[in-house]
């Protein structure tokens, strides 16, 4: 398994989905390699093939600090925005358990009052590493 931290230009990215404005990967690639997975393609972007999905994780270790900078950029802080979290990579594979990149993440949208469980949708296939009850509650809270 490789995985590589990674800065990047963006991380909130405007997204095709009908009926979602934006969305967040705080990591490129994914451990699983569902062979359902559409999201393979991605690696192209990072010069792997196809058949390399599932060996390989990027870390987007400037996720947390470019968010709060493009937060700020969005009309209204982005209040009236739907965020999709994570489109092609999960947001809780095993590594978030040691950069926990989407749980700094949610906690930004969070302080910045993004409605989040009706703004916001989550997929992730590693049911052990959800976020916490305490992290979650501060979220619904807003």
């Amino acid at each position: 398994m490789e995985y590589k931290e990674i800065r990047v230009k963006n991380i909130l990215v405007k997204c095709g989905i009908p009926g979602i404005d934006f969305v967040i990967n705080p990591y490129m690639g994914c451990r699983f390699a569902c062979k359902y997975c559409y999201a393979s393609f991605m690696g192209r972007f990072v010069g792997k093939q196809i058949s390399d999905w599932g060996n390989y994780v990027h870390i987007k270790i400037n996720a947390p600090e470019l968010l709060i900078k493009e937060i700020k950029k969005l009309k209204n802080k982005g209040k009236d925005k739907e965020i999709f979290i994570s489109s092609v990579t999960d947001p809780y594979q095993g590594i978030e358990a040691k950069y926990k990149l989407t749980r700094q993440c949610l906690e930004i949208l969070a302080e910045y009052q993004i409605h989040l469980l009706m703004d916001m949708v989550i997929f992730h296939k590693e049911f052990q590493e959800r976020p916490s009850k305490g992290n979650m509650a501060k979220i619904v809270k807003n």
